[in-house]
């Protein structure tokens, strides 16, 4: 699959998706829409985020699976991370939520890490 533009070519600045197009019957809808924020990641980052799902986010698998170590899988995921609070107002509202909440509730083990 081809990977969605992240910005003018020209002049660096960013995209805006105006018109979508249905390839069976023709409809056409035109508006303004932003890529997901997924579509700013690198051809790497989505690599990266595909084995970190297949691997449940288990971190030790990914550091096996890539032969990296710990501090370079979590670096991955930060830089993951950062990419996609890029350009979202309320993303650091989220994370203080997310944590808030995190510290609430009982920890999550994977049977795998508890060996």
């Amino acid at each position: 699959m081809t990977k969605l533009l992240e910005s003018c070519p020209n002049c660096g600045g960013a995209f805006e998706i105006r018109e979508i197009h249905c390839r069976q019957c023709g409809t056409e809808i035109r508006s303004h829409y932003d890529p997901c924020p997924f579509c700013r990641l690198t051809v790497e980052q989505s690599n990266f985020l595909e084995l970190f799902i297949q691997a449940r986010g288990n971190m030790r698998t990914l550091e096996q699976i890539l032969s990296v170590s710990y501090p370079t899988v979590r670096s991955r995921i930060d830089a993951i991370a950062t990419r996609l609070r890029e350009g979202r107002p309320d993303a650091a509202a989220m994370v203080a939520a997310a944590q808030a909440n995190a510290g609430a509730s009982a920890p999550v083990v994977d049977s795998a890490d508890a060996t």
